[in-house]
């Protein structure tokens, strides 16, 4: 199995760089017959990973929503000169590997120098400008635009009052509201800086598990079930304390490697039809795309009624949703790839009003 590997011949210790490979493989999907009509035994490549100096950075497991010839990009920071080696196998056993060295150049900095260069960097790096920043509400007619501003109308409203109910009610011996009083006062600005790295056990958590940490570590009763009606009404109804307040999350710390990871996921070409996040919502928005014109792609009105589901559902739903609109394996909710690329997208709508409960087409 070929590969080529694209990565900068030299770089500057702390500089965030592009590692691109594009394997030679058919990715047989177990579904396609060969001329004869005989079934072509399934066979893709199941892990890829990368190591830098001896160090794994990146991991991806593969699937037959991949097309032929797989082309995975992602980031990582230069540290010190060596060699980036790639390794993977397929359903068959066969396995591969390529590698190749990068220079890193550049005075022994502190750590915190580095990091702090880094973030600079990114800064400057945004996707979108600050001043062009524009909310998916802004893609939408005046119909649906005046349904979401519509307090009483905005068919969200329906979980952001069920979830006032539900703060008030005790789950086991304890109520949200038993810590945290009054929701108005003591969750406002609180949704704007998620996702966000929980400082007890160092994971990086999303409104959503926090709700479900405090239930089943603090309230000793069973976390709600992704997408379940609970668990939307009461995050709708904490996000909807920051109402206009600006999106505000950290990438500092330990959130940066997450923040990484995120960057990668939303920039890797996936599923049948071979696009990225990428593609669509920082190379073609403001176009449009059948009846629909093309957002940015943020995440401040979520969670968010949608006339498609008819029903509310989380960013991780509409994640979901883009992922089978390429033809592309969808993960399952909760997954640690949809929580970074949460924080990715955060980090990029930083500045954006929040907009819960939002109503989308």
């Amino acid at each position: 199995m070929a590969a080529r590997i694209q990565i900068p011949r030299d770089a500057k210790r702390g500089e965030v760089i592009e590692v691109r490979i594009l394997i030679q493989h058919p990715m047989e999907t177990g579904y396609r017959h060969d001329d004869v009509g005989h079934l072509i035994k399934r066979n893709v490549i199941n892990v890829l990973s990368c190591r830098y100096s001896g160090v794994e950075v990146f991991r991806a497991d593969l699937s037959s929503g991949i097309s032929a010839n797989p082309y995975v990009q992602f980031y990582t920071v230069a540290e010190a000169s060596g060699d980036l080696e790639f390794n993977w196998i397929d359903d068959e056993g066969q396995q591969g590997s390529e590698r190749q060295f990068i220079v890193v150049k550049g005075w022994r900095l502190a750590l915190a120098a580095v990091a702090l260069a880094a973030g600079v960097a990114l800064a400057q790096e945004r996707p979108i400008p600050p001043g062009e920043l524009k909310s998916g509400s802004a893609f939408l007619g005046s119909d649906l635009r005046a349904l979401q501003n519509d307090d009483f109308a905005n068919p969200g409203m329906l979980w952001v009052e069920r979830g006032e109910k539900l703060w008030s009610e005790p789950a086991g011996k304890l109520a949200c509201a038993s810590c945290h009083r009054d929701a108005a006062s003591s969750m406002r600005g609180v949704v704007a800086s998620y996702p966000k790295i929980d400082k007890a056990n160092g994971k990086l958590l999303n409104l959503d598990s926090r709700i479900n940490q405090c239930r089943s570590e603090r309230m000793g009763v069973e976390p709600f079930r992704y997408e379940s009606e609970e668990l939307l009404a009461l995050t709708a109804y904490i996000a909807r304390q920051s109402l206009g307040l600006p999106i505000k999350t950290s990438i500092e710390g330990a959130a940066r490697a997450h923040f990484e990871a995120g960057r990668a996921s939303y920039h890797q070409r996936r599923g049948q039809m071979n696009l990225s996040c990428a593609h669509c919502h920082d190379a073609q928005w403001g176009k449009r795309l059948l009846s629909e014109t093309i957002s940015q792609g943020h995440p401040n009105a979520y969670p968010a009624y949608r006339m498609e589901w008819q029903t509310m559902g989380s960013l991780e739903r509409r994640l979901r949703a883009c992922l089978s609109g390429i033809r592309a394996e969808m993960l399952p909710y909760g997954s640690q790839e949809y929580l970074d690329l949460e924080l990715y997208l955060a980090w990029r709508a930083q500045g954006l009003p929040i907009e819960t409960p939002g109503v989308r087409r």
